[in-house]
């Protein structure tokens, strides 16, 4: 599993900051470089790893912004195809299959967020794997 954060600097103060059960000896390495205050060595180590992974390098990953593209738009295709719309002031638009330009609104962008998200959170799991 990868886990996102807004950059290095915040992850580090996250780990300074949550309680953890220090059971492995993983665990106590990773404490003794916390307690002495190496919070950004194993943020860096951690980000190395793949386990998490900062939100500009996930915005510039050329696969990943591809992979939620490609879920909106198969989702909006879908949509279309099944002749469903939303009634609401913004949203995704897709072309017609003629490749006509439509002014119907599939969807509100949230869903439009969540299922890029979704798509995103997939292609992360697969990679990890």
């Amino acid at each position: 599993m990868t886990y996102l954060t807004e950059s290095k600097d915040a992850l580090a103060k996250a780990l300074r900051e949550i309680p953890v059960v220090w059971e492995t000896e993983t665990h106590k390495a990773v404490k003794f470089l916390l307690d002495h205050d190496d919070a950004e060595f194993v943020a860096d180590a951690l980000i190395a790893s793949g386990a998490v992974i900062d939100a500009d390098t996930l915005a510039d990953d050329e696969a990943l912004v591809e992979a939620a593209r490609k879920a909106i738009e198969d989702e909006l295709i879908d949509w279309r195809d099944e002749g469903r719309f939303m009634l609401c002031g913004n949203g995704f638009t897709v072309r017609e299959k003629d490749g006509s330009p439509s002014e119907i609104i599939r969807f509100r962008t949230d869903l439009g967020f969540r299922i890029g998200l979704r798509a995103l959170t997939a292609a992360l799991t697969e990679r990890s794997q």
